[in-house]
């Protein structure tokens, strides 16, 4: 809902509406600097995976540190990552219901979910940071933005993109403040623009020799059956769209080693390209 206009810049209702005791209205100017604020509250989630050194949980931890990226005391992490969902640009969707997950390693989040907007903003207050636990230094934040159908539980959500960053050439203790383009798919090129996500994120290292150690034992899964299981990560999902929008998340709407047209028209081309580039090099050589 909108309010009257002040100057010449039109206030709105800022959403969620939950995250604020009385309805607040700004305008988007307003927004912007509000959401560059630090968030009120971080979730600080805890890894169930068998850590790959012990050393860490005997780490002294300063009560600095510990309040922005937790301890290893509990789950013998190696580092933590703080991550920030500031908001989204130019979403291919009509008045979309935009929700973000983000997932690393056996841990998953989900942000509020703002209604309305194809350019949505979080505003500090609301459900958007998280403290993921890391046990090995090559992993990954995977981003995923959907159109959530909050009102309809049998209609799966509508996938808008997906980002994967990679944690290693980050510097540890350096703020990061960026804006990245998303994806449907992770080896299927796309020239269609899906928008972009904002995200701001630290990395911390409690010990850099337990980083190095983490290249040669791999952390173990607790939850897995099977032998070879027991060196990936296990996610609890509590229905089956949260099961299907994170697996979206990390692998694309494209599965790896499932048939699609679109894969296999992807697959085509690059045998294609393949082929122009060997009859050129056997020209020129």
């Amino acid at each position: 809902s909108a309010a009257p206009m002040i100057g010449d810049a039109k206030r709105f209702r800022i959403k969620p509406y939950h995250a604020f005791p009385e309805p607040v209205y700004m305008n988007e100017e307003e927004l912007y600097q509000v959401m560059t604020q630090p968030s009120d509250e971080f979730e600080f989630l805890t890894s169930y995976l068998n850590p790959s050194t012990k050393a860490t949980r005997r780490l002294k931890v300063p009560d600095t540190v510990r309040r922005q990226f937790g301890t290893p005391k509990e789950d013998g992490r190696i580092g933590s990552l703080r991550v920030e969902v500031l908001g989204c640009v130019g979403l291919d969707r009509a008045k979309p219901e935009v929700s973000v997950y983000l997932v690393v390693g056996d841990c998953a989040f989900a942000t509020d979910i703002i209604t309305g907007a194809r350019s949505p903003m979080y505003p500090p207050s609301s459900k958007r940071a998280a403290v993921f636990p890391l046990h090995h230094a090559y992993a990954r934040l995977f981003v995923g933005v959907f159109d959530v159908k909050a009102n309809k539980k049998s209609e799966a959500d509508h996938f808008c993109g997906r980002v994967a960053i990679d944690l290693p050439p980050l510097r540890p203790d350096t703020e990061y403040d960026c804006t990245f383009p998303i994806r449907s798919s992770t080896f299927i090129y796309d020239r269609r623009p899906r928008g972009v996500v904002r995200l701001r994120f630290c990395l911390h290292w409690f010990s850099e020799r337990a980083v190095i150690m983490s290249y040669l034992k791999r952390p173990r899964n607790p939850l897995a059956f099977s032998r070879q299981a027991k060196k990936q990560p296990t996610i609890p999902c509590g229905d089956p769209k949260t099961f299907r929008n994170v697996a979206v998340t990390v692998h694309g709407q494209d599965f790896p080693g499932k048939y699609t047209r679109g894969a296999f028209r992807a697959t085509m081309r690059e045998f294609n390209l393949y082929q122009q580039n060997l009859r050129f090099l056997s020209k020129v050589t």
